[in-house]
């Protein structure tokens, strides 16, 4: 075991001071939730972006990448394609109108006022789970490589960086998290940019060479791009990569919690421009460092190097390599990219914790210094899980970890996306439509992974077929299979008024649909027009508010009108053709 040098044992510990002041100083700050889950709304854009960019690296994508180029191409590359374009999508019609509609702190907040508290507790509960399976098997996989390049125990890098990481994000709240992620996204793209320089440097020809003799062997390839249920050709990464960072995007807390803190528009815009555009340069630099990797021990055969798994090649490198003081840069960045993750999970699982189940179902009516000492509470309460489950994944083999991993992200996360966007695009679907939607589709979920795990019977076209579906196909399918199963469910619970006009409702939403130029009919107009003139809001097709009084309704034609009322059930219950799903 070659002995770690002082040199670099500098320069780690000079980050972690760094990332430890940044906590301190920000804690001063933290006295209201406010503060805690939103940094006051006044973050900055950049800062943001940044922080965006660090949340959405880890240690394993620090080392997966390289290990993935090194022993096979740049196919994955196409999985963060849709980075970019999400995050200009998110930009203009997302993040403005959860900005607008949420009073809270929490993006589940939505799923309430737009169907009902059996959503937004499915999409709380869901998040808060995969959040918390996260954090411990980022810890885990970070501390594996760690404890190799130092020398030091497991249980010691796991209870040290996972101790670290919760006393900063405790102390300074989502500002710090924000700030120490900036320093993180600088300190990993440094490290890539320092190995990449190192190779270069050693490898005959440099740069030039690299490249020419990679594509002379396919290894910067895309790879195929035909249409397959069962390999990871193009079009399947590309509607994974669609999913996914429409999943990260629309309906992460931690994502929503930073469009919330910047103060206005113009800095929201300017966090999004940032992280889209620095995207897809960090990615391929760090499928570059796989490619240069591969050109070096080409160039300079080991006898190590082909017995070690790929994930092992990167670290070996630095390791054996690397002279001192640049490992300590890259050793550095390897933490930071796990560290930017736990932070950001840490924070939004608190925040979710306390606002959707602790201030939403169990404590109403405290006090706000109450509900920031129940986020440190749970922020800590989180914080011993990610320890001590990541402790024993230790006994754990890699290879089920990771199927296990993937498997319980896939159904957590299942169809929340459609969910999302069917609450935000589509006003004509009920509560009830959603539930029936959710439970089909974890159902078919289920289903789909098992078939990924050969878990399904052998025998047959059918499970065949299922047995050798690609796991990427799983997210796209099971969304597809909810907005499926959301129009069949809608066409079958809402309730017809008349021939062109529909009326549903859920929670306190009188919602009422018709096709463009046709008026409400007299049923209609006579069950509105009973409300007191200011109980209800009258809306057509997303715009403002157009009168509140209930004589506006009469002969109103319109393509989709939505009625707030202040009491929907007093109202309707005496109305047998409105449903009350």
């Amino acid at each position: 075991m070659v002995s770690w040098r002082i040199l670099d044992y500098f320069v780690v510990a000079g980050y972690l001071v760094l990332t430890a002041g940044l906590g301190a100083y920000f804690s001063k700050g933290n006295n209201t939730t406010e503060d805690f889950f939103l940094g006051s709304r006044g973050l900055p854009g950049w800062a943001v972006g940044f922080s965006l960019l660090s949340t959405t690296m880890s240690s394993v994508t620090f080392l997966a990448y390289p290990a993935t180029s090194y022993i096979l191409d740049w196919r994955l590359y196409t999985k963060d394609f849709f980075y970019p374009v999400i995050s200009v999508f998110t930009a203009l019609l997302v993040a403005p109108r959860f900005r607008k509609s949420l009073q809270s702190a929490s993006v589940y907040e939505f799923l309430e006022t737009r169907f009902g508290l059996e959503c937004r507790l499915f999409g709380a509960a869901t998040y808060v789970v995969s959040q918390l399976l996260k954090l411990c098997t980022t810890l885990y996989l970070m501390a594996v490589p760690i404890s190799m390049l130092l020398n030091a125990p497991l249980p010691l890098v796991i209870i040290f960086t996972g101790a670290f990481v919760t006393c900063y994000s405790m102390a300074g709240g989502i500002s710090a998290v924000v700030y120490t992620d900036v320093l993180q996204a600088i300190i990993l793209l440094l490290g890539g940019a320092v190995s990449v320089i190192a190779i270069l440097v050693r490898v005959p020809g440099h740069a030039g060479a690299v490249v020419r003799e990679a594509n002379q062997h396919h290894k910067m390839s895309l790879g195929a791009t035909e249409w397959s249920w069962e390999k990871r050709t193009v079009p399947t990464i590309l509607a994974y990569s669609a999913v996914h960072y429409l999943t990260k995007f629309v309906t992460f807390q931690d994502a929503v919690q930073r469009y919330l803190a910047v103060p206005n528009h113009k800095e929201l815009l300017k966090a999004m421009s940032l992280t889209g555009s620095l995207a897809l340069p960090t990615w391929a630099l760090f499928y570059f460092i796989g490619t240069c990797l591969w050109a070096f021990y080409r160039a300079f055969p080991s006898s190590v190097v082909p017995g070690l798994l790929p994930d092992a090649v990167f670290p070996n490198f630095i390791l054996h390599e690397l002279p001192p003081g640049v490992a300590g840069v890259v050793i550095s960045g390897v933490l930071a990219a796990a560290m930017s993750t736990m932070d950001s999970s840490l924070n939004a699982t608190s925040s979710v914790v306390v606002i959707d189940f602790i201030q939403r179902c169990a404590w109403r009516d405290k006090t706000d210094r109450f509900y920031l000492r129940c986020a440190r509470a749970v922020s800590l309460a989180a914080a011993t899980f990610m320890i001590s489950s990541a402790l024993i994944l230790e006994y754990v083999p890699m290879e089920s970890l990771n199927e296990w991993y993937n498997s319980m992200q896939s159904i957590l996360g299942g169809a929340v996306m459609s969910l999302f966007l069917i609450g935000l695009y589509a006003p004509w679907f009920s509560n009830a439509s959603m539930l029936v939607a959710i439970v089909v589709s974890v159902l078919v979920n289920i289903f789909l992974m098992a078939g990924c795990m050969q878990m399904l019977p052998p025998h047959g076209a059918f499970f065949g077929f299922f047995n050798e579906l690609n796991s990427y196909w799983v997210a796209p399918l099971v969304n597809l299979v909810f907005v499926l199963v959301a129009i069949l469910a809608q066409l079958f619970l809402a309730t017809k008024w008349g021939r062109d006009v529909t009326a549903w409702t859920n929670l306190r939403m009188l919602h009422v649909k018709g096709n463009k130029g046709v008026a409400l009919g007299t049923e209609q107009r006579r069950l509105l027009t009973a409300t007191p003139p200011g109980s209800f809001r009258l809306y057509s097709d997303d715009s403002e508010v157009q009168d509140q009084s209930s004589a506006s309704v009469i002969g109103q034609r319109t393509s989709a009108l939505h009625v707030e009322l202040s009491d929907a059930h007093k109202l309707l219950y005496p109305a047998s053709n409105v449903p009350s799903n």
